[in-house]
């Protein structure tokens, strides 16, 4: 008997001393969202858009386009990030026509700016913009054009959070 606990000490040594790792399995229950990157450009025609401008006392009518430069990235968490520029250098610039003066506008300078996040769960789209637009006429008057607005959809409502437009005449009472 004392012969066979001797022999079976090794063969519990050589059982005991199993090579492979034991971890337990982890089920991951979440979505997995890979990482990417898109870019594109879009045209948008302001032909026929016609505001009234309190400082000017008369309907402005534009004319042309304008190029979007919009860049997206996807991150690992599913969000979906989008930025974009505009940019007034087209073929059709951007005019302006007093349709009471007569005046013609010209853009002379603009800062454009924006993005987006689109979440897979909670507050599912959030977008801001701002623009900063200034304009010259034949006769040296200018006119600022000033937008802001932010805008949110949850579960399918839209709330525009805040929107703005100031236009202002620097120099004219």
């Amino acid at each position: 008997m004392r012969y066979l606990r001797l022999a079976l000490l090794p063969l519990l040594l050589i059982a005991c001393t199993d090579t492979q790792p034991v971890a337990p399995d982890i089920e991951m229950n979440a979505p997995s969202f890979k990482v990417t990157r898109d870019a594109w450009v879009e045209v948008t025609d302001l032909t026929g858009l016609v505001v009234y401008v309190e400082c000017r006392g008369e309907d402005l009518e534009w004319s042309g386009t304008i190029d979007g430069y919009y860049r997206s990235e996807t991150t690992p968490s599913g969000n979906e990030v989008v930025h974009w520029k505009l940019d007034y250098a087209t073929e059709t610039p951007l005019t302006i026509r007093g349709l009471t003066s007569g005046d013609d506008w010209t853009l002379v300078g603009a800062e454009d700016t924006g993005g987006s996040l689109t979440k897979p769960k909670g507050t599912t789209y959030v977008e801001h913009w701002q623009a900063r637009e200034r304009y010259v006429n034949q006769d040296g008057e200018k006119l600022h054009d000033r937008i802001d607005y932010r805008i949110m959809i949850d579960d399918g409502n839209v709330k525009l959070q805040r929107y703005r437009e100031i236009y202002t005449c620097p120099g004219k009472p």
